[in-house]
């Protein structure tokens, strides 16, 4: 059998520190990193808002029904912008 790897990390010095000054808050799950991180997101796509969760299927399970409940109508373009791995699901 032939082992072909997918992709070598790319792992340095700075992203192991920054994973360890998260790690000694208390926030490892939502914090001001994550708002941090979605600020950028929204800025680099050129929206006013982005959200960030852990998974392509935690984007898309609930996201659809909390946007209907708060009067957003997902369209097709903002679809390119959530994480495609849950996509077969949730455009089934």
């Amino acid at each position: 059998m032939i082992n072909i790897p997918l992709s070598r990390p790319d792992i340095d010095e700075k992203d192991i520190q920054s994973v360890v000054e998260v790690l000694k808050t208390p926030y490892l799950s939502i914090g001001p990193k994550l708002t941090e991180f979605e600020n950028r997101i929204a800025d680099y796509v050129g929206r006013e808002f982005a959200i960030g969760v852990n998974s392509g299927t935690s984007a898309l399970s609930p996201l659809h029904k909390e946007l209907l409940l708060l009067g957003i109508v997902i369209k097709e373009y903002m679809l390119m912008y959530l994480n495609l791995s849950g996509f077969n699901h949730f455009s089934a």
